[in-house]
């Protein structure tokens, strides 16, 4: 209960990239013109790709990093916090682009 579950969190990056992976090869098979940038499932897919496969490995080796000097540890964490505050800035974007 008081430890951070880095193998949960590696494991659930993996997943989820994975179906992030599978919604655009399964757009891009489809074959048909679309504007992607109007597409809400576009804009959640990237921010997702984004944020996991660069938190990825830092939720992995997420002891190492703990055990860095404070600057490092800082600038990493600092970093971390960047690409959450870009995932909700995709999904705030994915919801403008909502369709009815």
């Amino acid at each position: 209960m008081y430890n951070y579950p880095t193998y949960l969190l590696f494991s659930e990056g993996i997943i989820i990239l994975l179906y992030a992976a599978n919604y655009f090869q399964k757009t891009f098979k489809e074959g048909v013109v679309v504007n992607l940038l109007n597409v809400s499932g576009f804009w959640i897919s990237f921010g997702l790709i984004m944020y996991f496969a660069s938190n990825t490995l830092l939720f992995l080796f997420g002891e190492f990093v703990t055990q860095l000097s404070n600057a490092s540890f800082s600038l990493i964490w600092t970093v971390h916090g960047i690409i959450t505050i870009l995932l909700y800035i995709s999904y705030a974007i994915a919801l403008r682009c909502k369709q009815e």
